[in-house]
């Protein structure tokens, strides 16, 4: 009992000295390499607050403490460039401070045959209209009436994402075509069982469905992007590192907030081929891939040419037209 409480004593001493440690950085007079700043919860009918500081860059650190102690450090993923260029990833993550001589870059070619399983379409309504909220209501239902594949639609905000599933639900119970939504029914992975035991259903997920979500098979076979994932400005680390690349005299939208929205971007394309004999196709709905100059990049980042459809008929006729010649 004696030897319990006193190893109970120096956990319990050890916790406080930690605390005391990181309460005194966060009292402190600042550190220009730390993000500072408080969240508010609510969940409970007490209210807490919690005090929060993380690295604004992990580069110099990671130099440091993994490549440089380790004799040969392997990094893979399937979204480490931007573009065609690995530049980006390099020094977000510190391998810019490896010597030339050292380091090797490689591309290894996917096992998928994507130019036969996927497309990628961009649409335009017709001209005069714009994608709004009932526009995105009537495709997605009309996608589902016609089509009858499996469809996740990819939003970036929440409350798009709770508009359109209220304005949608009345047609698709009446079509008896399951909707489930984010938040709705359910944990992610409830939902994802859900949609993978309900073939023809529609999925509504927002930023968590972006990645980590494996739905194999018919189950996926339309992935809709409603928006360019681009970062929310007024997030702490988002702010931080914008104000450090101003400062150092950078444009933050070009070095910062499109290479980070072109990896989210590949994430959620991802979503849909999984296998070596899933098909299917992606429909972009956000038009600045076409209309702006970094466009380009979101292109480029694409395992397929990206094409442009413009108006509802003649989307609706591509895509049905992709799946006859699968089948």
């Amino acid at each position: 009992m004696l030897a319990d409480l006193r190893m109970t004593v120096r956990n319990t001493l050890s916790e406080l000295e930690l605390y005391q440690d990181q309460f005194s950085t966060i009292t402190g007079e600042g550190d220009d390499e730390l993000i500072f700043w408080y969240e508010i919860g609510s969940e409970s009918k007490d209210s807490s607050v919690e005090l929060v500081f993380t690295p604004l860059n992990v580069s110099q650190k990671l130099a440091e403490n993994l490549y440089e102690k380790r004799a040969a450090t392997i990094q893979t993923s399937a979204t480490i460039k931007i573009g065609n260029r690995f530049d980006y990833m390099q020094q977000r993550t510190g391998m810019n401070f490896i010597p030339e001589d050292a380091l090797r870059l490689e591309a290894v070619g996917s096992p998928f045959h994507y130019s036969e399983q996927m497309r990628f379409i961009t649409y335009h309504p017709e001209r005069g209209q714009s994608v709004g909220l009932d526009a995105s209501v009537s495709l997605l239902t009309i996608l589902a009436r016609e089509t009858r594949r499996g469809i996740l639609a990819l939003f970036t905000s929440y409350s798009i994402l709770k508009r359109i599933y209220q304005a949608a639900l009345p047609q698709f119970q009446q079509l008896g075509i399951p909707l489930f939504a984010q938040s709705v029914g359910g944990s992610r992975t409830t939902l994802l069982e859900r949609f993978r035991d309900s073939r023809e259903s529609v999925l509504l997920g927002t930023m968590s469905f972006w990645e980590g979500v494996d739905v194999i098979g018919t189950a996926l076979e339309i992935l809709i992007i409603d928006k360019l994932p681009f970062a929310v400005p007024s997030e702490p680390i988002i702010e931080a590192n914008v104000e450090k690349l101003k400062k150092e005299g950078y444009e933050p939208f070009l070095e910062y907030y499109v290479p980070e929205s072109v990896l989210k971007f590949r994430q959620g394309v991802g979503r849909l081929i999984r296998s070596s004999t899933d098909a299917g196709v992606v429909i972009n709905l956000d038009q600045r891939i076409d209309q702006k100059r970094y466009g380009r990049i979101f292109k480029e980042s694409l395992p397929v040419e990206a094409e442009t459809i413009i108006g509802e008929s003649q989307l609706i006729r591509s895509v049905q037209q992709f799946f006859k010649t699968e089948t």
